[in-house]
């Protein structure tokens, strides 16, 4: 899927996973690799499930307010729907 923001081209793709309720959307740089993930739970009350599973297996460093990822961070951000984890590499 390609779209544009501020006039630049974005290729982005974008995953629905309707048994646990969540979409991921991952957008790709000029090189056609992924740079940004975004995972979209569709209900709150699931947050704290994803917190506990990336507190079991990822660093967090409490000062960026990110966890620690072998190439990258995963970090919570609000979004214009509501709530999503972010990953940038």
């Amino acid at each position: 899927m390609d779209f544009y923001e501020k006039e630049e081209r974005q290729i982005s793709v974008e995953i629905r996973f309707d048994c646990e309720q969540t979409s991921i959307t991952c957008l790709f740089d000029s090189d056609e690799r992924c740079d940004y993930a975004f995972i979209f739970p569709d209900h709150l009350n699931s947050l704290t499930e994803y917190v506990s599973f990336f507190n079991a297996i990822y660093d967090y460093d409490a000062f960026r307010c990110r966890w620690i990822l072998k190439n990258g961070y995963l970090s919570q951000k609000e979004s214009k729907d509501g709530f999503c984890f972010m990953v940038n590499y």
